[in-house]
């Protein structure tokens, strides 16, 4: 996994790139990815998205991305929205 963020007009996108590695060539079910923003800011609803797709998301920080399930090398980025606390 990795990650990025971008400032875009006083918030950040949030990247986080996810390849399922696995040596057995299993299938990653459900997977989910949870984070935590820093102080001062918040998720932006409905801003994930993930193949151009809103995803489901749950929580108040940390919040956790439901990605579902990726094969063996399948990788997908994970965008998501924050905005300042004000």
């Amino acid at each position: 996994m990795r990650a990025g963020v971008e400032n875009v007009d006083g918030g950040m996108t949030v990247v986080v790139w996810v390849k399922n590695v696995d040596k057995e060539m299993r299938v990653a079910e459900q997977v989910v990815i949870t984070d935590t923003l820093p102080a001062g800011a918040d998720y932006e609803w409905n801003s994930a998205l993930v193949a151009g797709r809103t995803i489901s998301v749950e929580g108040s920080n940390p919040y956790q991305f439901h990605i579902g399930a990726l094969s063996r090398d399948d990788e997908v980025t994970l965008r998501y929205r924050t905005l300042p606390l004000w």
